[in-house]
């Protein structure tokens, strides 16, 4: 049962099961000749991982409620009225348990040559092939929405036994071979005297994106697992108006025939059958300069260009934009609005009409119902500037400083596991900062060993020497955080965390006396129909985090042979709050015929909710030997 109101996540997970077991060979080999230090290895990994199909967060759930408190505003409220129906229920017959295999092979060859005094090129290529993970029972099937006949679903839902037929292999995901990534670097020592180097490399790169998870929800397809889903009712629906919804207490007289593969209401898991690992092509340059004895000074730029990013859960049978509204006035088109599919939907929402039914004769196959597609159609870029500062022990004295500026962006979340796909058929709407995006990192740490007493007699020196002093302080600059508007403005299924308008004029931050008090709501303005919020992707920004780490040690030797510590530490020593979570959706009232249409219904929106640990100090004592 999921929904606002206290009741975010309760369901029954226990018992669940979830067995690894990975078994890697590996091996390198190295050789110099001459001016030459070549390098070669292998490896080659065969994986097993058994997991129920819902996986770690379903766990062993056979039915959800989706939408608690969308009726009444109170999510219990809305579970005992019987008159009202769930605004979201489905069901499966069994969990499945994925009985996921994949292997790993890599090969690779590298050569690091000094070709000339104070000159070094390291040249080499990695082979890598990742195909995507298959089950041992081959009790899967994946949708691929390209071979659906127009008639039967069956002519779309594959399986191992049929995947050779249709030129895939037991996976049901094409093979991608090329994963050749060429490496290059460089490295120079200007002026001959070791205290000033230039670096430069740049190389292709590639990796997995997931391994279980889009198994996992492949052996939720059917034929092995029966499911049915009533689809998403409107607020005021009862079992007369809604035949295929049900209440707590009863089922509508359709809910029976929304079985996946049979009811437009029900969906499909699939992966592109074009999936493939993602990459990136990195690129780095740096200059070091020992800028006084013992301490060096770094310089780097660093680029990352991402390709093929895992993008999860697109709702790929969606509503097309510009399409004319189909199925006639049957199924809820309007003439008297804009012949257009998307703006109608979005009309219907606001005035609280179901839409199933409009929504089903307007996907792209509608004949069928929602496909939740996996794909590697995501992008990103990443360019920095890092200064680093490094003093080594000396003296009593060492020190380390590193500054980051940097700007990510993309297309899609970089989180892993995270759906965000405001339109299926306009990925650049979430083009923008990313949600790892953090512009300004600094960290530095400090060791101070204070003097010691020796000419003062041992005693004197037992008890002021062999004291040291450390610190560490780290700025963190804040990430991007998606304000959510609660309502689908756009007319399209899958349009996950809508973002609302951004009001030009109002200040965005609150700066008052309560400091939890973060976001303005008066900032933020519910889309008009059928339009997408005018707010950016990443154009929020939560707190940044300071801190300051400090300890003092006292250090005695016994004999030589024995060592005692004492250390008193505080982390977090000025006991600065560091916010690290808020309110991020404002929750707007999208039906019109309610009072209060327009406003935000979260009354804790833009409230800093989450932080760091305070002040914690520890005191400890060490005996070594």
């Amino acid at each position: 049962m999921w929904g606002p109101g206290g009741y975010a996540n309760i369901w029954h997970q226990a018992p669940w099961q979830n067995h690894e077991d990975l078994l890697i060979w590996k091996d390198d080999f190295s050789k110099i000749i001459g001016s030459h230090e070549a390098k070669f290895g292998a490896l080659y990994s065969h994986n097993t991982k058994n997991e129920q199909g819902n996986g770690a967060a379903g766990g062993n759930t056979p039915s959800f409620i989706t939408g608690c408190g969308s009726k009444t505003t109170n999510c219990v409220a809305d579970l005992l009225d019987r008159n009202l129906t769930l605004t979201n229920y489905s069901e499966t017959d069994h969990t499945p348990v994925a009985a996921g295999r994949w292997r790993d092979t890599e090969f690779y060859g590298n050569d690091t040559w000094k070709f000339r005094k104070g000159m070094t090129l390291t040249f080499g290529l990695r082979y890598s092939q990742f195909p995507e993970a298959y089950v041992k029972d081959g009790q899967m099937s994946n949708f691929i929405p390209q071979l659906y006949d127009g008639k039967n679903f069956t002519s779309a839902l594959i399986t191992p036994a049929t995947a050779s037929a249709n030129g895939l292999p037991s996976s049901l995901v094409k093979p991608w071979n090329a994963g050749f990534q060429p490496r290059l670097g460089f490295a120079w020592d200007v002026f001959g005297d070791g205290k000033t180097a230039l670096r430069m490399g740049f190389g292709r790169y590639i990796g997995r994106s997931n391994v279980i998870e889009d198994v996992n929800r492949m052996v939720g397809n059917p034929p092995w697992v029966k499911s049915v889903d009533s689809g998403w009712s409107g607020a005021t629906d009862t079992l007369a108006t809604c035949p295929t919804c049900r209440t707590m207490d009863a089922v509508g007289p359709n809910l029976k025939n929304q079985v996946v593969g049979v009811s437009p209401t029900a969906g499909f898991a699939a992966v592109d059958v074009n999936f493939r690992p993602p990459e990136s092509y990195q690129w780095n340059l740096t200059i070091s300069r020992e800028v006084m004895k013992d301490t060096v000074l770094e310089v780097s730029y660093i680029g990352n260009h991402g390709l093929h990013i895992w993008r999860r859960n697109v709702g790929w049978n969606d509503v097309p934009a510009n399409q004319p509204c189909k199925g006639g006035v049957a199924v809820g088109c309007n003439p008297a609005l804009p012949n257009d599919a998307r703006y109608q939907i979005a009309f219907d929402n606001r005035m609280g009409i179901n839409t199933t039914a409009l929504v089903a004769a307007n996907r792209r196959i509608n004949t069928l119902g929602p496909i939740a597609m996996s794909q590697s159609t995501g992008n990103s870029s990443y360019h920095g500037l890092q200064v680093f500062l490094n003093r080594r022990f000396s003296k009593g004295l060492a020190f380390q400083g590193s500054y980051t500026w940097a700007h990510t962006i993309s297309d899609v979340p970089l989180t892993s596991f995270t759906n965000s796909t405001t339109d299926p058929f306009n990925y650049s709407l979430d083009k923008g900062d990313a949600d790892l995006d953090r512009r300004h990192t600094f960290v530095g740490n400090a060791v101070y060993e204070l003097p010691n007493w020796k000419g003062m007699g041992s005693a004197a020196n037992q008890f002021l020497g062999g004291w040291q002093l450390n610190a560490i302080y780290s700025f963190f600059g804040s990430t991007p955080v998606d304000v959510t508007s609660g309502v689908n403005t756009l007319g399209t299924l899958g349009n996950v965390n809508p973002r609302p308008n951004l009001v030009q004029g109002v200040p965005i931050y609150i700066n008052g006396p309560d400091k939890t008090l973060w976001l303005n709501p008066a900032a933020f303005a519910i889309p008009a129909v059928g339009q997408a919020g005018s707010l950016g992707k990443g154009a929020i920004r939560g707190k940044p985090i300071n801190n300051l780490d400090l300890s003092i040690n006292k250090n005695w030797r016994v004999k030589e042979r024995y060592g005692i510590q004492f250390r008193a530490e505080m982390f977090n020593a000025f006991n600065h709050t560091n916010f690290i979570g808020f309110d991020n959706s404002i929750n707007f009232q999208g039906n019109i015929t309610q009072p209060g249409f327009g406003k935000p219904t979260n009354a804790s929106f833009g409230a800093l909710n989450f932080a760091q640990l305070g002040r914690e100090i520890q005191f400890g004592f060490k005996f070594s030997f």
